[in-house]
């Protein structure tokens, strides 16, 4: 588990311990990275009244504080998880971000002069770094994560799953009429019509991908599990859907 294992690894730097501030760092430490650290902007950082709405950590008694929120804050937020290290640290935040090894950088409260600043310098360090402010029932939210970051995920639902009534060969010109760009190469690949259960739609878009497991067949049809193919829908079939391979030199059978 890869994600696991980097997560274990990362250190945050969580900036301003506001309401929205103090939530982040309470569920990022609960997550379990390697470490925590909290840090606020000399010009925002002491308790005002709007913080008692929001901050679950601070109470009126702080109002008289000098200390900071992230100061008033630490001590409940490091007996969170013993396993995660938790500090609070103070000065040039750019030096702080390169002294720590930080994997990202979570910024609230902050001015648009601030968040451009920091952006790019994480940008060209190779830090992520997330943006995000709240003002009642609205929000905004900015994520970087470097320039090799790849989303393949389109609309953000979770991957559904169907069941394989069978699958037959087609032709070229499926993918053709579909604006599917083919090379060359292409002309020695062999199409696939794969056909779900009546009762179970596949949901699928013309440049989805797909995932094939549990193929019973012979020939080529041995190929497809475990692989991931590009997918067409021609004229949003919703029980059909055709995949693009390129076959050993073993016979064409059926499946299903």
């Amino acid at each position: 588990h890869e994600a696991q294992r980097r997560m274990a690894s990362s250190t945050v730097v969580i900036v301003g311990l506001g309401g929205l501030g103090v939530e982040i760092a309470k569920n990022v430490i609960l997550a379990g990275v390697k470490s925590v650290v909290l840090y606020e902007f000399e010009d925002n950082c002491t308790v005002r009244y709007d913080d008692l709405s929001a901050q679950f950590y601070l109470s009126e008694s702080d109002l008289r504080s000098v200390s900071t929120r992230a100061e008033i804050s630490f001590t409940k937020l490091r007996d969170l998880n013993p396993y995660v290290n938790v500090s609070v640290l103070k000065g040039d935040l750019m030096d702080i971000i390169t002294s720590t090894h930080c994997s990202a950088v979570v910024l609230t409260e902050s001015g648009i002069q601030q968040q451009t600043t920091i952006a790019e310098y994480c940008h060209k360090s190779g830090v992520s770094v997330i943006i995000a402010d709240v003002w009642g029932v609205f929000s905004s939210v900015f994520c970087d994560f470097g320039p090799n970051f790849v989303v393949n995920d389109t609309n953000g639902e979770p991957a559904s799953s169907s069941m394989i009534a069978s699958i037959t060969t087609s032709t070229l010109e499926v993918f053709a009429q579909a604006g599917y760009s083919l090379s060359p190469s292409d002309a020695s690949k062999v199409v696939l019509m794969v056909t779900v259960l009546e009762d179970n739609r596949h949901n699928l878009e013309s440049g989805d991908r797909v995932n094939l497991s549990d193929i019973v067949g012979t020939g080529i049809f041995n190929q497809l599990n475990g692989n991931e193919f590009d997918v067409v829908v021609k004229n949003g079939d919703p029980f059909s859907f055709f995949i693009l391979m390129q076959p050993s030199s073993t016979p064409i059978e059926s499946s299903h």
